[in-house]
């Protein structure tokens, strides 16, 4: 039973949560949703900042393919490849029942340890108070959504951690696993078959993340043969949007820069008064 060795505090977040087919409602809805509208993206600083001043789409462009997807926004769709997050859940579930873990443990699919945390397992606890790292972060995320009465999105039945992080031998299995799905490195959704794009909801890490993010995506999961929800944590250039920032919004952020850099006065001041929450 996937669930045998789960907690309370995560068994009460699963029984309030979407179930998997919501969820796929949910993100077909917020897709088309923003594909109408638009979106003003909460980007990473050093890069997100650059790629919006550019008013030129070619720099732009230039950007995208050096650092991956930029233009990023917390709580929106992100595409992915289905096949590598596919197969990622399949080995996260098939170490979760070897080493007898609860869904809530941050898990690796490709290191010797398999959980993500410094002092056991419980520290890989994602709906522990006494977790660390990673898996502290995404607790902190699901206490948020708990708090707001929004605890029907916070629940995963498995949470993986997949990074070109440590040493020699992590990277090389981490670049294998990419080669044995047919992964590209830069993932970029218009480049591959539109049958093997995912639909996944970003939750944390488009600013002040070292380029890591969290998303949250309903795979069907070949190891327990059914859908499950699946919590990601991975790298940004593993992701793509299904739309970019328009020119419009690019120069008047650039407009908003210029005003702030060569105004007089107090920074907030000026943040609130150059129209400069633009961008995160």
């Amino acid at each position: 039973d996937h669930y045998k060795f789960e907690s309370e505090t995560s068994k009460e977040l699963r029984e309030q949560s979407w179930t998997a087919g919501v969820w796929v409602i949910f993100l077909r809805m917020q897709y088309w949703l923003i594909k109408s509208r638009g979106f003003r993206p909460m980007c990473c600083l050093c890069l997100g900042v650059l790629f919006l001043l550019s008013a030129n789409p070619l720099v732009r462009a230039v950007y995208f393919a050096a650092f991956g997807c930029i233009a990023l926004s917390n709580y929106m769709p992100v595409l992915v490849f289905l096949p590598l997050f596919q197969a990622l859940a399949d080995e996260g579930v098939k170490r979760m029942r070897i080493h007898k873990l609860q869904p809530s443990t941050l898990l690796s699919p490709i290191t010797d340890r398999v959980y993500v945390g410094e002092d056991g397992a419980d520290s890989a606890d994602t709906s522990s108070r006494v977790s660390t790292g990673v898996a502290s972060s995404i607790f902190a995320y699901v206490q948020s959504l708990t708090q707001r009465g929004l605890g029907f999105r916070a629940y995963a039945d498995a949470t993986l951690c997949f990074m070109r992080d440590g040493n020699s031998v992590q990277k090389k299995r981490y670049d294998a696993f990419l080669d044995k799905t047919g992964a590209d490195a830069n993932f970029v959704a218009s480049s591959v078959d539109p049958s093997q794009v995912g639909i996944g909801w970003l939750e944390i890490g488009a600013a002040a993340k070292s380029g890591r993010i969290s998303f949250l995506m309903p795979v069907r999961c070949s190891e327990l043969d059914c859908w499950l929800r699946v919590r990601y944590v991975v790298g940004r250039d593993l992701v793509d949007t299904h739309v970019q920032p328009s020119d419009e919004l690019c120069k008047d952020a650039l407009a908003a820069a210029k005003t702030m850099a060569h105004g007089p006065g107090g920074w907030e001041r000026l943040w609130r008064g150059t129209g400069s929450d633009l961008v995160y």
